[in-house]
C-alpha cells in the first residue's frame, strides 16, 4: 500500500515540473517577442537543464542567432545535443550552421543523415531542400 503514495508523488512532481517548464517557455517566447534576448536565453537554458526537448533546443538556437552568436558556438551546442539525441531537425540546424561557415561537406553529411532519419514529410522536404537534391 505504500507504493501508491510514492507513485502519486512521482506523478505529481513530474506534472508540476512540466507545467513550470511550459510557463517558463511561454515567458521565453514573450521575451523573444519583446526583443529581450538575454532574458529569453537565460529562461530557455533553465528549461533545457531539466528537459532537453527538441523544441527547447531549437528555441535556444534561434535566440543565439538573434544575439549574433558565432556559428561555431552554436554548432558546439548542437554537437552536445545531437550526441544525446540525433534528431533530423537538429541535424538540419547544425548543417545550416556548417553551411554558414563554409563547411559544406559537413553540412551535406548532416542533411543526408537527416534525410535518412526523417519520419515526417516536412522534415524530409526541408532536409532535401537544404542539401540541394
Amino acid at each position: 500500500m505504500r507504493l501508491i503514495p510514492i507513485i502519486f508523488y512521482l506523478f505529481t512532481g513530474l506534472y508540476s515540473s512540466a507545467q513550470s517548464n511550459e510557463k517558463l517557455y511561454t515567458l521565453t517566447l514573450e521575451n523573444i517577442e519583446g526583443k529581450k534576448y538575454k532574458k529569453a536565453l537565460s529562461n530557455i537554458e533553465k528549461i533545457i537543464k531539466k528537459d532537453n526537448q527538441e523544441k527547447y533546443i531549437l528555441t535556444k538556437v534561434n535566440v543565439l542567432l538573434l544575439l549574433n552568436t558565432p556559428y561555431k558556438e552554436i554548432i558546439t551546442f548542437l554537437n552536445q545535443q545531437i550526441t544525446q539525441s540525433p534528431s533530423p531537425s537538429l541535424l538540419i540546424e547544425r548543417g545550416s550552421g556548417y553551411q554558414a561557415i563554409y563547411r559544406f561537406q559537413d553540412a551535406i553529411l548532416d542533411y543526408s543523415q537527416a534525410i535518412k532519419n526523417a519520419k515526417e514529410d516536412s522534415t524530409l522536404v526541408k532536409a532535401l531542400d537544404c542539401r540541394g537534391s
